[in-house]
């Protein structure tokens, strides 16, 4: 025991000397033509930075309300990046979540990604995750392929900014438990964002259509773990700075999807609201 409180002293003394960002961040969500209500997420982001290396972690707790209890939920996320050759970013990324309720799935994620760039141009990506769900979802394993790529144009200096136009494209692989379900079957999304860095301000919308179902998205630190195909979507966001060192950032999202078990055809709004926090 006292070796596992000194070696963790010692990560945690070497992570706190590092570049520090703190995000506690909090969303609600409503749902229309569905069995769920409403649900409420809180949470909190911390990553630790250094040149070569990017460690980042995420906890947080979901309360999900809809026609029969309340299910609680919990996520853990790790990931490491790694930098090399100042062109290449390696990635290695893992999330768990569980819950109380037989109506949603626990899941364990595996995701590992590399991304070519060359800064202020361009960025090439691909992300490779494998999902390992309970009994519960429709779904046991899923293996997903994300491709991406971006392209920034514009300066900061300019009277409208710089931009990065960004094109992604989820290709899904479930392996179902019911052979009968043509709901569960291999899938795809694409997705395109626009992203303005203006002064103190940082503006993105984004959209997508196609399908998904148990999608891995933001780099392995979200996940769709419910019975559901989603077929459209889309989001707007911006971060102010208030201070060179504290942002505040907003956002929606509306998702469209269905629910395999009952053919609903549904949507989902999302508001979140977060700070961050860097300590150099």
């Amino acid at each position: 025991m006292k070796i596992i409180i000194t070696l963790f002293l010692l990560i945690f003394t070497n992570l706190v000397a590092l570049e520090t960002t703190l995000v506690p961040y909090m969303e609600q969500a409503n749902y229309t033509n569905s069995y769920k209500n409403s649900s409420t997420i809180n949470g909190l982001y911390t990553k630790f930075k250094e040149p070569e290396y990017i460690i980042e972690l995420d906890y947080e707790t979901m309360s999900l309300e809809n026609n029969i209890t309340t299910i609680k939920q919990t996520d853990y996320t790790l990931s490491y990046s790694y930098f090399l050759r100042d062109n290449y970013q390696l990635k290695t990324t893992y999330h768990q979540m569980s819950n109380d309720a037989n109506l949603s799935s626990s899941a364990k994620v595996y995701l590992l990604g590399v991304k070519y760039f060359k800064r202020n141009s361009f960025n090439l990506g691909l992300d490779i995750s494998y999902s390992s769900y309970d009994k519960t979802a429709l779904a046991t394993e899923i293996y997903q392929l994300t491709p991406s790529l971006a392209i920034n144009f514009g300066d900061y200096k300019s009277t409208m900014g710089k931009y990065i136009v960004k094109v992604e494209t989820n290709i899904i692989y479930p392996k179902s438990i019911d052979t009968n379900n043509t709901n569960v079957k291999d899938c795809a999304s694409y997705t395109i964002s626009l992203t303005q860095f203006k002064g103190d301000f940082i503006n993105k919308v984004s959209f997508y259509t196609g399908e998904e179902i148990f999608a891995v998205k933001d780099n392995g630190f979200s996940i769709n773990n419910y019975n559901e195909l989603y077929t459209s979507g889309y989001a707007l966001s911006t971060r102010y700075s208030i201070y060179e060192d504290l942002g505040i950032f907003l956002s929606y999202k509306r998702d469209n999807f269905t629910e395999i078990e009952t053919n609903n055809k549904s949507k989902i709004q999302r508001y979140l609201l977060l700070l961050d926090y860097t300590i150099k």
